[in-house]
């Protein structure tokens, strides 16, 4: 990306709003919304942390796979 160019929207719907952004500290975050209206979850990770998160989620979604 170049800068001054912003990120396109990362949201997936069908169910509660799970949407992904880079918070003002430089977190990567994944916030997803309350069925029932009460404040959002939102989990916040380090840059370095993803590699190995998307490897948990991989091996999550390859077991469920089977």
């Amino acid at each position: 990306m170049f800068e001054g160019e912003e990120m396109p929207e990362m949201k997936l719907f069908g169910r509660e709003t799970i949407e992904a952004y880079i918070s003002e500290g430089g977190f990567i975050c994944l916030k997803q919304d309350s069925p029932l209206g009460e404040d959002p979850s939102i989990v916040m990770m380090l840059p370095t942390d993803i590699p190995q998160v998307v490897k948990w989620l991989q091996q999550l979604a390859g077991e469920f796979k089977s």
